[in-house]
């Protein structure tokens, strides 16, 4: 009769641990599906929305009218297809003046069907860094095409991304010696609006960094739909 309880109890812990590893994998996925929507997906009627409240920059990308809004430490980038009333591409950004005063921190990217495939958001950042002077540091949560966008897009298009400890807010050249995804809670990918690695690392010390009271483009005039 012993032996019966003894295995009658361990059957019952093994039944609730079983189902605990069930309850534990569905929030996992979950979870996954959330983060997935969150960094993949952007709703194309939000966009549109935003982009009544922007204001038309007059620069375009690839012939894409490009509009922007700023709202607090939030800054929205919108191509626009004026001629067939389409959205091609959305990229949000958070300011992070407490790591740098123009450092952005890039959130919520997006290419709508059937602008992919046209390295729009890449553009976009080489647009924030050349005309802008905006220096822009990866999310630290990414999916592939965040990935790629990173390690190849950026790349192809001429800027030089590296890599920013987050716990020293030191930037590395990205020379394969510290690989951002094996540790993406410390490590971001960073491109500074002058690529001067050697301006900010001197015996492991950050030099003071020049700070940008507007973003300008490069007529040099505060441009004031930003603020």
């Amino acid at each position: 009769m012993r032996l019966y309880e003894i295995t009658k109890n361990i059957n019952k812990d093994l039944f609730r641990t079983y189902n605990d590893l069930i309850s534990l994998s569905e929030l996992k996925h979950e979870l996954k599906e959330i983060k997935k929507f969150i960094v993949d997906d952007v709703d194309l009627n939000y966009v549109r929305d935003l982009l009544s409240k922007s204001h038309n920059t007059g620069q375009t990308i690839d012939g894409l009218r490009l509009y922007a809004l700023n709202i607090g430490i939030e800054l929205a980038i919108i191509l626009y297809d004026v001629e067939n009333d389409r959205i091609a591409a959305f990229a949000g950004f958070y300011h992070a003046p407490h790591i740098r005063e123009n450092l952005w921190q890039a959130k919520t990217v997006q290419t709508f069907s059937p602008y992919k495939g046209k390295a729009l958001v890449g553009k976009i950042y080489k647009f924030c860094k050349e005309e802008l002077d905006m220096s822009i540091q990866s999310d630290f949560s990414q999916s592939q095409s965040g990935e790629k966008l990173w390690t190849k897009i950026l790349p192809n298009l001429g800027l030089n991304p590296k890599i920013i400890d987050m716990n020293t807010f030191i930037v590395y050249p990205n020379d394969g010696k510290i690989n951002v995804y094996d540790n993406t809670e410390r490590y971001c990918w960073i491109i500074e609006y002058n690529d001067s690695y050697r301006n900010y690392i001197r015996e492991n010390t950050i030099l003071p960094y020049n700070s940008f009271q507007y973003l300008t483009f490069k007529t040099g005039k505060p441009n004031s739909s930003f603020y």
